[in-house]
């Protein structure tokens, strides 16, 4: 191996320093020796845990059921209710792990955790803490268990037994790049988990633009199923063309009114659009709230707004307590917005952002993916949804990480790897001996053009489904293999481009399988949730062959098998057809 190398030995190699990877780190570390953490940025610092305020909380006595029963609802009954169970019976455990570990949560004068009711659930609450001091807690834990981090290290693949991409064996180790000094790192490890976190497409409006699903695509060329990505586009943000804010949810409690430009709220003048079913103390349908918003703008009545001057002086408070970032950023003279006495803007996020554990890498209830010694936890695996992607993340990391651990002492280290690093150093370089080409920022851009705009994402047609199929292959055919990197830092974009031209396919390609509309996914060719047809996963794996299989399968009952009241279509609230509708002047 050439001397340009950097090489690491662990028992398991954990990527992603967020919530998920080091409740795995941490772990695993109980019944393995060497734990690797591996970060792109910081561990702790990047990723969107450090954004997070509220941690699900668990199922109050005797009310276990009706808990369950709230979350499947929740998740549109597309959600693995083996795992929300899971998640019920053990975040409790969790929360008191942080709590030894330092977390600070709100609590009351009594000493008692301090609470939020979830959105759309009436039994279901959340615990509070500000999001920058709970990881950092973790992470000093994780370092006095004695688990190594690497920082600045971008993972692009992952090393098999037999060298192939997908994998009939299993995964030893993986490879990547050191993000400043350009060094090529090599990873030997007997078990790997992937805790990489959600996708995002590197949009002005989105903050977290370094989580660029990685461990998805990864995961993906190894082998591994991926579901619910037809579900892949995030809800709204608050922002006021400045910069966004984190913590939606905690904007949509205490007197929030979301009005348009003309000052009237909206939201149920759409078809379908109950306070019951969608608003924010209902059931709450975030793609419905998106296309209402979407469609306000679309017909001139827009921005939207969150109009917060109902907020009590406690519910201030409160936002400065366990969202200090974000506030602060509200309150920077000649920048923000004072929310005591003027609205702020609100809008739908579009393009590819898998979120809230509602896509992801397929796994079974201890964390394991179908290809051997590959785990994932948090927003990087599939859970199906759920009130709570940091009590997911927390349950999933601490059980992927005890199995990772447990599937490494049945193994020895692999010799193997040498030529299989060699060649996937050799592409991974590549954009760097490009003479002509395109700067990978021209990626992230052609292919928001096509997939970004609200007829594409909010809401979509078979027609215009197969149109962006059709130009993100073209993309990944003509224009991916001339990425151009003038530098280390261009080298790292281009790997991320990679990725994300790989997961808009296979978001496209569920979107066109899915012939319903439920949650986020919307179709106007199928304006109706199908449950007696459609309460199914879209399974999308590698075939080999450099294209997609698609598989579906029926969604697994837990032992509670909780289904909806009738297996019937039920028309989608808030219909909008962007092909016959006219544009509109403003104000009208």
């Amino acid at each position: 191996m050439s001397e340009d190398y950097e090489v690491y030995e662990s028992d398991v190699l954990v990527i992603g320093g967020g919530m998920a990877g080091l409740f795995a780190a941490i772990r695993a570390r109980d019944f393995a020796d060497r734990v690797i953490l591996v970060d792109k940025a910081k561990v702790s610092r990047s990723g969107g845990s450090i954004h997070a305020h509220a941690y699900g909380a668990p199922a109050a006595e005797g009310d276990f059921k009706n808990r369950l029963k709230e979350m499947v609802k929740r998740s549109a009954y597309l959600g693995d209710q083996a795992w929300f169970e899971i998640m019920l019976r053990e975040i409790g455990d969790r929360i008191h792990d942080m709590e030894r570990w330092g977390v600070l949560f709100e609590k009351d004068e009594y000493g008692s955790f301090k609470s939020d009711a979830i959105k759309g659930q009436s039994k279901g609450f959340v615990v509070l803490a500000h999001g920058k001091q709970v990881m950092e807690s973790i992470a000093q834990e994780a370092l006095g268990k004695g688990v190594l981090f690497l920082e600045r290290v971008a993972v692009t693949d992952l090393l098999t037994s037999d060298g192939h991409h997908p994998t009939q064996g299993h995964v030893v180790g993986a490879v990547g790049i050191h993000t400043r000094t350009g060094k090529f790192v090599t990873f030997r490890s007997k078990a790997v988990v992937i805790a990489t976190g959600l996708i995002s497409p590197k949009l002005h409006y989105f903050a977290m633009d370094n989580i660029t699903g990685d461990g998805y695509a990864m995961a993906f060329r190894a082998g591994a199923e991926i579901t619910g990505l037809e579900f892949s586009s995030q809800p709204f943000c608050v922002w006021n063309r400045n910069f966004t804010g984190s913590g939606v949810g905690q904007f949509q409690h205490g007197g929030t009114r979301l009005v348009n430009r003309l000052g009237k709220e909206f939201l149920y003048n759409y078809e379908g659009a109950s306070k019951e079913y969608i608003g924010f103390e209902g059931h709450f349908d975030w793609g419905a709230i998106c296309r209402a918003i979407a469609a306000e703008n679309m017909e001139g009545r827009g921005p939207c707004y969150f109009d917060c001057r109902g907020w009590s002086q406690e519910k201030f408070d409160k936002m400065r307590k366990v969202l200090p970032l974000t506030m602060r950023a509200f309150d920077e003279p000649g920048v923000g917005v004072d929310l005591s006495k003027a609205p702020v803007e609100v809008t739908p996020m579009p393009s590819l952002y898998g979120t809230s554990c509602q896509s992801g890498i397929r796994i079974n209830t201890i964390g394991e993916t179908i290809v051997g010694g590959l785990y994932a936890a948090g927003s990087a695996a599939f859970y199906g949804g759920g009130p709570s992607p940091q009590a997911l993340g927390a349950v999933g990391g601490y059980r992927a990480g005890e199995h990772a651990a447990q599937w490494s002492r049945e193994l020895e280290s692999s010799n193997t790897i040498s030529a299989q690093a060699e060649s996937l150093k050799e592409a991974l370089f590549l954009p760097l001996q490009q003479k002509e080409g395109f700067n990978p920022d021209r990626i992230y851009d052609s292919v928001n053009r096509v997939v970004a705009p609200w007829q594409a994402s909010l809401f979509k047609h078979e027609k215009r489904i197969r149109e962006a199929l059709t130009e993100v292959r073209r993309i990944a055919r003509d224009d991916l293999p001339m990425t151009k990197a003038r530098d280390i830092h261009e080298l790292v974009k281009s790997a991320e481009a990679r990725n994300f031209v790989l997961l808009m396919e296979l978001y496209n390609v569920a979107a066109l399988e899915r012939k319903e509309s439920r949650m986020i996914h919307y179709r106007e060719d199928y304006p109706y949730t199908d449950d007696r047809d459609w309460r199914k996963w879209i399974l999308l794996k590698s075939n080999g062959k450099g294209g997609v299989r698609v598989l579906i399968e029926p969604v697994p009952l837990g032992c509670s098998a909780i289904l909806p009241d009738r297996l019937t279509r039920t028309p989608a609230p808030v219909h909008y057809k962007c092909e016959a509708a006219a544009p509109r002047k403003r104000g009208h």
